[in-house]
């Protein structure tokens, strides 16, 4: 709105901007065209009064003299009129009148002078009125737009400071709180209508040095020393709990650059701090807890050292006497005994043997608990390991009536790597466990391929009983160290109940597992896996060959067993030949199934039979069999457990009978198969049962001498005995230096050394022995056999290393003795015939 004029043609009105009077003029001047335009400008007040002339300065003096001058010539008037009434008229004066009325016409006119001036200089038309309103209203519909995007601003930059996880502070100048957030309210408990106006002093969240510090960065960025800051202190809230804080700050300056404000936000950094002084105390505990393991470990070590040498002690002293018993009772069972004497002797041996499973148990046990049991590579037949172990306890078996038998898949590998010997502990714990617990019945081992790579394969195992099972709440505690189903005094069964635990521990050291499936009152399937390396070569001599296979591809093959797992085993094993099978149990069948076959021109191949089919003994099953066929017997195997002799004439062992040992292993069948059909009928002697030894009366190698350095006086007696009845010359010494003396004074063809003798021991006596040998220069090297009571772990290693060829440990039984010393022989013959 308009409120004043200026000359010659302005317009002005009064605005307040940030609390300043401010003047708005609007003007209209004329262009060269004459047109009137439109002029804005903005000037101060006191500068718009200047530029108004002069009359708005005499204004005031000439309207008070034109008051007065109206006045004077009203009170001459009353005054004239008076006097007239009193003197007449011819006595008033009218000059005093005129004078007056003269000035006050002046003034008038002086008054309107710059009033009629200004309407008429500054006369704008309406429609420049109308265009100077028009821009009037856009700019202030533009000022309230602008007023309006800053109120959102505003709201924004609030909600952000409000709902910020930083704590947001605004200092003045003065070190003052002008804005304090809901968040800074949280984190030091102090409300913003208290902290508001406050010093940092004042607000009491800081104490002592914290305070001094705090202060003193604050300080430096008012003294633009540093465009912003951060740096971390210590508060204390108003309940009085610490808090850490890490503030950053930044300088806030106006436009000449100098610092006004500063703002600060506050990271809340206790919880953190607390868990770094937590995991700092805690690391102080694990040290400290390192320190006391450190003692502790050194203390274990010490006690593991002492438990080793006193393991190591017990399991000489044992096995001394154990070699004694074993050893002695296996010679008395070679000589001429009553039937009860050879009870006695047997029931010797076998508990001999029961107390050594249960001596190796615990050493095995000591020694994986120790962690100390480490597993060998060796390349070996998996196919002849499984065989050897049903060996073991064939006549076990058969002397208990129950069937044994194994199943392998032919597509494991012949030649793997690995332990396995501790392959064959796993295997044989199982099966004893399986024939202790069936009282009728088979037990079978299935031997299967899980997987297969470029260089490795998983092996499956499984070792089925049809025995009493187990109940389901009690498998959980086969496979733990000193657990049994049956713990109470009265079990029938006995037992370290270490032997399951061991299996565990050994099949986890060949990246296997174990476990167990069973249905109480009808059996168990206990079962171990295993991952075994590739040996480099597959094909063996010991496993089947490809063209053992290919003689028997398309034959026919008749069973007749009444044992199904016999009947299964061999059935699987022609299957795997490519050749068929036919089963049957009894003697009849087996006679109509051959009249039946060459009737129809097709003739079986070759037949099996049990040897006691029927309850028949071999010569009456050949006698029935030639009466019924008249003479048209295909070739015959008999198959008779171990122990058994077989009773055939002169006139059957001409007909093409072969003979063969249950439990059958693959390549003796294969083998015997092979010739029979081949038309090689010459008879085959049975294989010899390892299950008991009987020495020959003459060696390999006659007449060598050998050298028996033992202390033990049974020891001496029993490998004297030993060597004799192979026809060996045997010489005993009582310690190592008698030994050394020996070979000085004569010539001997291999050295049996035990290791603790007094004196001089078997480590020492063998040093010497080497010792000399290299001083003589002749290069002549005598074969040391380590025969010793010492079975831990680095035992065999701490032998060889002291120079003897090979290390036995006791007992030792004859045939891995005499197998023993006929390949060292062998191997020293060649050389001295070299």
């Amino acid at each position: 709105m308009v409120i004043g004029r200026t000359p010659p043609n302005w317009g002005f009105c009064l605005r307040h901007e940030s609390g300043l009077r401010r003047v708005t003029l609007l003007g209209c001047a004329e262009n060269e065209s004459g047109i009137p335009t439109q002029v804005w400008g903005d000037v101060h007040e006191d500068q718009v009064i200047e530029d108004l002339g002069w009359a708005p300065r005499l204004r005031k003096p000439l309207l008070a003299l034109c008051g007065a001058g109206v006045v004077g010539l009203l009170l001459l008037m009353a005054l004239a009129g008076g006097e007239g009434k009193g003197r007449g008229s011819e006595s008033l004066d009218f000059w005093p009148i005129i004078g007056i009325a003269l000035v006050s016409g002046c003034a008038g006119y002086l008054l309107g002078i710059p009033s009629k001036r200004s309407t008429l200089n500054l006369k704008i038309s309406e429609e420049n009125i109308r265009q100077a309103n028009f821009a009037l209203e856009e700019e202030i519909s533009h000022r309230e737009k602008v007023n309006e995007q800053l109120r959102h601003a505003n709201q924004v930059l609030t909600s952000h400071v409000e709902n910020s996880p930083l704590a947001v502070v605004h200092w003045d100048s003065d070190m003052r709180v002008k804005l304090w957030s809901s968040r800074a309210e949280k984190i030091f408990g102090l409300s913003a209508g208290k902290a508001l106006g406050k010093t940092p002093e004042e607000l009491g969240i800081l104490d002592g040095r914290e305070l001094e510090f705090f202060e003193s960065r604050m300080n430096r960025l008012y003294r633009d020393t540093e465009p912003r800051g951060t740096f971390f202190s210590k508060h204390l809230t108003s309940e009085g709990t610490e808090v850490s804080c890490r503030w950053y700050n930044s300088a806030l300056r106006d436009e000449e650059g100098k610092v006004y404000s500063i703002l600060s936000l506050g990271l809340d950094e206790t919880q953190r701090h607390q868990a770094q002084r937590r995991l700092l105390e805690y690391a102080q505990e694990i040290e400290e807890t390192n320190t006391a393991l450190d003692v502790a470990l050194e203390e274990a070590n010490c006690a593991t050292q002492a438990k080793s040498e006193f393991l190591a002690s017990m399991s000489h002293e044992i096995r001394t006497p154990m070699n004694g018993i074993i050893g002695m009772a296996g010679l008395l069972l070679e000589t001429e005994l009553t039937p009860e004497q050879r009870d006695f002797a047997r029931t010797i041996t076998s508990c001999g043997e029961g107390l050594l499973t249960i001596i190796n148990d615990i050493l095995d046990f000591s020694k994986i608990e120790a962690g100390r049991l480490d597993l060998e590579a060796i390349e070996f037949d998996l196919r002849e390991t499984v065989e050897d172990t049903l060996d073991l306890l064939a006549k076990q078996s058969y002397e208990n009536n129950i069937g044994l038998g194994c199943l392998i898949d032919p597509a494991i590998p012949g030649r793997l790597v690995g332990d396995f010997t501790r392959i064959r502990q796993i295997l044989l714990n199982y099966l004893n466990n399986a024939l202790k617990f069936t009282a009728n019945g088979h037990v079978k081992v299935r031997v299967q391929l899980e997987s297969e790579t470029e260089d490795s394969v998983r092996i499956r195992t499984e070792v089925e009983d049809t025995g009493i099972g187990i109940p389901e709440d009690k498998i959980g505690l086969l496979f733990q160290s000193f657990s049994q189903v049956d713990a109470s005094t009265t079990r029938k069964y006995g037992g370290t109940g270490l032997g399951l635990a061991i299996c565990k521990d050994l099949a986890g050291l060949m990246d296997g597992a174990v476990g167990v499936e069973s249905v109480e009152g009808e059996g168990s399937v206990f079962w171990f896996t295993m991952k075994l390396a590739k040996a480099q070569v597959e094909d063996s001599p010991e496993s089947p060959t490809v063209d053992e296979n290919r003689l028997l591809e398309g034959k026919r093959v008749l069973l007749g067993f009444a044992d199904n797992l016999l009947s299964e085993v061999l059935g699987h094993q022609i299957q795997n030949a490519n050749s068929d099978a036919r089963e049957v149990s009894d003697l009849e069948t087996v006679l109509s199934e051959i009249s039946k076959s060459i009737e129809e021109r097709a003739p079986y191949d070759a037949v099996v039979l049990d040897s006691r089919l029927d309850g028949l003994r071999p010569a009456s099953i050949l006698h029935a069999l030639y009466d019924g066929l008249n003479s048209e017997v295909p070739p015959l195997i008999f198959v008779a457990p171990r122990g058994v002799e077989f009773e055939v004439g002169q006139k059957e062992s001409s007909n093409g009978v072969r003979f063969l040992r249950k439990p059958i292993r693959e390549k003796d069948f294969k083998e015997t198969l092979g010739l029979l059909l081949n038309k090689q009928s010459e008879t085959a002697p049975p294989r010899e049962d390892p299950t008991e030894f009987s020495p020959r009366a003459s060696s390999l190698h006659p007449n060598h001498r050998i050298l028996v350095a033992e202390d033990n006086p049974v020891n001496q007696k029993i490998a004297s005995r030993i060597l004799e009845k192979r026809g060996y010359l045997v010489e005993l010494v009582s310690n190592g230096e008698e030994a050394v003396q020996a070979l000085e004074a004569m010539r001997y063809d291999l050295v049996l050394m035990d290791c603790q003798m007094p004196i001089m021991d078997g480590y020492e006596a063998t040093q010497t022995i080497r010792l000399k040998e290299m001083e003589s220069g002749t290069g002549n090297h005598i074969p040391i056999l380590a025969m010793t009571a010492n079975a831990m772990k680095g035992d065999r290693e701490k032998c060889l290393a002291a120079g003897m060829d090979g290390y036995l440990s006791k007992p030792v039984k004859p045939e891995q003795l005499y197998a023993a010393l006929n390949d060292y022989l062998a191997a020293n013959s060649v050389k001295a015939t070299a």
